[in-house]
């Protein structure tokens, strides 16, 4: 049975943080084995790692890396392009997912690093212009991280649906940040809030998790390879939310209903 998009209703061109929620839980409830199996993509870097107990609260290598970045990446493509597979009310086929995802490997790398040098660029280079201030060290530190929370906080609101741009409009980097930023408009406040919601629920989840770790588990490589693959699904989590974000700010926007989804993957 796959998702209804039933519950949505426009109000004004505004998102609704409720049907969100309600739409990506029917999501996940509409396959829950596959999208389980999808968040374990994210997972597989960890199987390389040698002597995992040594890496316990410390840095992991730096050969470990690349191959999370792209294994995140490709990861949240295919949840991505799964959610969009049940909204149109198609079979979910991880096999479609996983060969349209492999396509975009290259784009979907540069489109993240031009998101990551935006972000993250432009909040340094807002503190570093307030560094300029004529500030006390007492404020001084508070001001800049304010400063910088803000920047990026108010750029990743802007930003928030570049991936699932570029996987499911096949837009280059450029146009998947321009895209995703004339997408966002007007409910970037609601988008806050969301993501705000979104990591309320992660931190009360990763809690729960070390607790029942703790008891459970003795074993150092033990706790390792369970705390990475419960950031796993709560990456999933968080990749499903982004994903119905997504089709909500094209309904708001566009119209897009159950009858027209389906296109929008030509």
């Amino acid at each position: 049975m796959e998702a209804s998009t039933s519950e949505f209703a426009v109000i004004n061109n505004n998102i609704s943080i409720s049907s969100i929620f309600n739409l990506s839980f029917s999501v996940i409830k509409s396959s829950p084995i596959l999208f389980l199996c999808l968040s374990l993509i994210n997972f597989m870097p960890y199987l390389g790692i040698a002597k995992p107990e040594y890496h316990m609260g410390t840095w992991l290598p730096l050969t470990f890396i690349a191959p999370l970045l792209i294994f995140t990446l490709m990861g949240q493509g295919m949840v991505s392009y799964a959610v969009f597979q049940s909204l149109s009310g198609e079979k979910i086929r991880a096999g479609a997912s996983l060969w349209r995802v492999i396509s975009r490997v290259p784009t979907m790398f540069l489109t993240s690093l031009l998101f990551g040098l935006i972000i993250y660029g432009l909040s340094s280079l807002l503190v570093l212009i307030m560094s300029f201030l004529p500030l006390t060290p007492a404020i001084e530190r508070s001001v800049f991280f304010g400063g910088f929370l803000a920047m990026f906080t108010a750029l990743f609101c802007r930003l928030v649906v570049v991936l699932q741009v570029c996987v499911v409009e096949k837009a280059g980097p450029l146009k998947s940040l321009n895209r995703s930023s004339d997408l966002t408009g007007g409910n970037r406040l609601k988008i806050l809030a969301l993501l705000i919601i979104v990591g309320m629920v992660i931190i009360a989840f990763n809690w729960a998790g070390s607790r029942i770790i703790e008891v459970i588990a003795a074993k150092a490589t033990i706790i390792f390879y369970t705390n990475a693959l419960l950031k796993s699904i709560v990456f999933a989590f968080v990749w499903i939310i982004q994903a119905v974000l997504y089709f909500e700010l094209r309904r708001v926007n566009e119209g897009i209903s159950i009858d027209n989804m389906a296109n929008i993957f030509d």
